[in-house]
């Protein structure tokens, strides 16, 4: 539901309708196979938010700007 509410409207606001397509794709296009085929597309929705510099800087809910360090240390 995040990748279909809420990355679906931050693609569309930042003017990539490719992102956004991608993320409504996840949920109301065919159901994947498996969980991890699942999984893989979430993977690969968030590997492409990454690449988008409007979403880097995007601060989170509760106000902070989500960092590679944090990542990595939240894993």
């Amino acid at each position: 539901m995040l990748a279909y509410c809420e990355v679906r409207r931050w693609a569309r606001e930042a003017g990539n309708s490719l992102l956004a397509e991608h993320a409504s794709e996840l949920i109301t296009g065919s159901p994947p196979v498996s969980r991890e085929a699942f999984l893989g597309h979430i993977d690969k929705l968030i590997h492409e938010l990454e690449d988008v510099p409007a979403f880097a800087s995007k601060p989170a809910v509760d106000g902070t700007v989500p960092t590679r360090d944090m990542e990595n240390s939240a894993g």
